[in-house]
């Protein structure tokens, strides 16, 4: 598909690039079947999942109810609260115990008189052992059997499962969270803006004129990015000092940091903990090691959650703009290459299939 040839003879005749405009060529009606564009939307969508569970376990640790997840917060307490078991009654015992003992006094039973026999007691307190005082001296300073090697390793072994299976089980009910699709999508739409939905529409479409019509469009994408973020900004208050000059790296950090905070703020969380919290991912290894390790051991905290929450998110952001940004490039690399014929017949084939779905619209007209 290299050769200069192929443009011509098959190009649009058919073979049609992905919407990505990867290097690899598709049939016609198969170029939704592109595995690079499948891994991506995957992982796209994994982290917009990430991100719904992390805005799920805030709402459970903090007991807020955020305006557009409240079925998937009320599941959620029901998941992770499940009904304890009645703990036993000290009232109920204390009755029992009280009626035991009003049962044995009642008038009526009368005790039966044993008769005397020395001679049977006597022989009972022959059986009993003799207790001294140097007996029990020495049964209270005996230390106590000595393990051996292998009794000690079996207790480690036996403690060191037992740790493993608690860690597992919190773990596993950390993270048994039910996002819905619609839960996923409302992410999408927090992040990426109304308009995200449509950013796979990138092949010439059948009203287009001209490749100039299709570069726009996929610049479109980019532009309305930079829109959505403007949008963000405007809907929170930014705090600046007059007297001080920050830098251009001081600038874009705060840039990111406030549109972070305008989009956790949409997801529902509380403007104290979006101010407290602090990416992990700042800092030095050691001190990395060591937040990890105490946001292991408080990762119901609220703090700790929006913490991973502002790393998943601006991990999303960036890597979504750099996606569109070089499906920008690929495309017009693409259309400078195979130019104007190639268009025309890309027009025709959006009339006949649905790149989409790989649906026939029309049979073609041979």
């Amino acid at each position: 598909m290299s050769n200069p040839k192929a443009k011509l003879t098959c190009y649009g005749v058919h073979s049609i690039p992905c919407y990505r405009y990867h290097q690899t060529m598709h049939a016609i009606g198969t170029s939704h079947n592109c595995m690079s564009c499948i891994q991506t939307d995957e992982m796209h969508e994994q982290r917009h999942r990430k991100i719904a569970e992390l805005v799920a376990e805030y709402s459970v640790a903090t007991g807020t109810d955020p305006a557009g997840l409240r079925d998937v917060f009320q599941q959620l307490n029901i998941n992770n609260n499940p009904p304890e078991q009645a703990a036993p009654d000290p009232d109920a015992d204390f009755e029992e115990e009280e009626a035991f003992a009003e049962a044995e006094d009642a008038p009526g039973d009368v005790a039966v008189a044993q008769p005397d026999n020395d001679d049977a007691e006597d022989a009972e307190n022959l059986l009993e052992p003799v207790i001294t005082e140097d007996t029990t001296q020495i049964t209270e300073t005996m230390p106590p059997p000595k393990l051996t090697k292998a009794e000690i390793r079996a207790q480690k072994k036996a403690a060191k499962a037992a740790k493993s299976q608690s860690k597992a089980a919190k773990n596993q009910k950390k993270h048994t969270i039910n996002v819905r699709s619609e839960d996923v999508a409302l992410i999408a739409r927090i992040l990426h803006g109304d308009s995200a939905a449509n950013s796979a529409d990138t092949h010439p479409l059948a009203s287009d004129k001209e490749i100039d019509d299709v570069i726009k469009r996929n610049l479109g994408y980019v532009s309305n990015i930079e829109a959505h973020k403007k949008q963000l900004l405007s809907s929170i208050a930014l705090k600046r000092r007059a007297d001080r000059r920050p830098s251009q790296a001081d600038e874009k950090d705060e840039e990111w940091e406030n549109i972070l905070a305008a989009i956790l703020t949409k997801l529902g969380i509380e403007a104290a903990h979006i101010s407290a919290s602090v990416p992990s991912g700042a800092g030095s290894k050691k001190e990395n090691r060591r937040s990890q390790r105490s946001s292991e051991e408080a990762s119901a905290l609220p703090m700790t959650i929006v913490a991973n929450l502002k790393v998943a998110v601006k991990e999303d952001l960036e890597r979504f703009i750099n996606e569109q940004k070089e499906t920008c490039v690929r495309a017009g690399a693409f259309w400078r290459y195979v130019g104007k014929p190639i268009f025309d017949r890309m027009t025709r084939i959006a009339m006949e299939v649905d790149w989409k779905t790989g649906m026939k619209l029309k049979e073609r007209d041979e």
